[in-house]
């Protein structure tokens, strides 16, 4: 499975949506996995999804939150609620920015 990183991030709070992609190679009936982090709500993931599947992509919709940004200090405070994905997206998070230091709350 592979990821995809976080664009850059002002200071502040960001929503974001985390999304497991189920993407079909050409001429085969074999699907490779992809998660992929968003800035966005459930809004912005009904309009993703529907775009997905125009392309035969199949998308599940695994955690939600948001980031509290601080440049300054290169910190980010993820607000996510307890579960499953909430790992998944401390992973995410700081495989995109190595270099912040990462606090978890459930929120």
């Amino acid at each position: 499975m592979t990821t995809q990183a976080l664009p850059p991030l002002n200071d502040g709070s960001h929503p974001f949506i985390v999304i497991n992609l189920r993407i079909k190679k050409e001429q085969t009936d074999v699907r490779t996995e992809k998660t992929v982090i968003r800035l966005g709500t459930e809004v912005e993931y009904q309009s993703l999804s529907r775009a997905w599947d125009n392309e035969n992509i199949q998308s599940f919709h695994i955690g939600e939150g948001y980031l509290i940004v601080t440049k300054a200090n290169k910190s980010v405070v993820i607000l996510s609620r307890a579960g499953d994905s909430h790992k998944q997206i401390f992973n995410l998070v700081q495989e995109s920015l190595p270099d912040y230091h990462l606090i978890w709350k459930d929120g």
